[in-house]
C-alpha cells in the first residue's frame, strides 16, 4: 500500500505499481491501529514539519512485533539530496533560499526539514531501534553507489589509503539516516 497527500503524485504512481494507493497525510494516517506488520517510510520524514506526529502515526499503525524502516536526509549531508547543492541544509533557511535562487535550482528551501541523526533517533522514544546508517554507508562505499560524482571521487581516492570500514565510520555522520524501529 502506498500513501501520498498529493493527487498528482498518486496518479503518476498508478502506472508503475501494483500497490493500492491511498490519498492521505502521514501525520494522520487513514488506517486502523496495528494495521501493518511492516511500514516503509522512505525519504518522507524531512518533508514533514511535525515529525514527532509522523513517528507517532507510524508506530500506531504498526502491529505488535512489527517494524518500520525509516530513511531520511541528514541535516549534515555534504551534498543536500533534493537540490544537489553542497552544505545547503547546514545554513540558515533565509540564506538557503538565496543559495537555491542564485544557483537556479528553485525558489526556496520551504518544505524541507532535515534532521540530525541524533534528533531522528530521538523521535523513536523508548521503542527498540537499530541505527543502520553505518551499514548503509559502508554498502554505498563498497559498491561506489554515491549520487554525487564529487563525493564519489573523494571516496575513490580515500579507498586507496583507508579501509572501507574507516571511511564509513567517518562518513556515517554525513550520510542518509537509516533506522529500523520495532514495536515489541
Amino acid at each position: 500500500m502506498g500513501l501520498d497527500r498529493n493527487k498528482r503524485y498518486l496518479r503518476e504512481a498508478k502506472g508503475s505499481t501494483s500497490l493500492e494507493l491511498v490519498l492521505g497525510d502521514a501525520t494522520s494516517l487513514p488506517f486502523k491501529d496495528q494495521s501493518f506488520d511492516f511500514v516503509l517510510c522512505n525519504d518522507v520524514l524531512e518533508h514533514v514539519r511535525d515529525q514527532a506526529k509522523l513517528m507517532q502515526e507510524l508506530l500506531r499503525t504498526l502491529a505488535r512485533s512489527g517494524a518500520t524502516y525509516i530513511q531520511c536526509a541528514n541535516k549534515y549531508q555534504i551534498i543536500e539530496p533534493h537540490f544537489l547543492l553542497p552544505f545547503l541544509s547546514w545554513i540558515p533557511r533565509p540564506l538557503a533560499d538565496i543559495y537555491i535562487r542564485i544557483t537556479g535550482k528553485g525558489e526556496s528551501y520551504k518544505g524541507y526539514f532535515p534532521k540530525t541523526r541524533k534528533s531522528a533517533l530521538a523521535l523513536t522514544g523508548t521503542y527498540r531501534t537499530v541505527d543502520l546508517t553505518y551499514e548503509r554507508t559502508l554498502m554505498k562505499i563498497k559498491n561506489l553507489s554515491i549520487q554525487s560524482k564529487f563525493l564519489g571521487g573523494i571516496v575513490s581516492i580515500a579507498r586507496r589509503i583507508f579501509p572501507d570500514e574507516f571511511i564509513a565510520k567517518l562518513s556515517q555522520y554525513f550520510s542518509i539516516i537509516s533506522i529500523l524501529v520495532f514495536r515489541d
